[in-house]
């Protein structure tokens, strides 16, 4: 448990090795789909 500055505590989790695999190859099918729709001019999240 994590505690927060209010005084409560929350979970902490920890992807498992499972997870992240699932999430780099979803990654790696949905990025190439996606990129071409976002503006050119756009540079919040790279």
């Amino acid at each position: 448990m994590i505690p927060k500055a209010d005084g409560s505590q929350r979970e902490l989790g920890i992807p498992t090795v499972t997870d992240r695999l699932i999430q780099q190859a979803l990654l790696q099918v949905l990025q190439p789909l996606i990129d071409p729709t976002f503006s050119d001019h756009s540079y919040g999240f790279l």
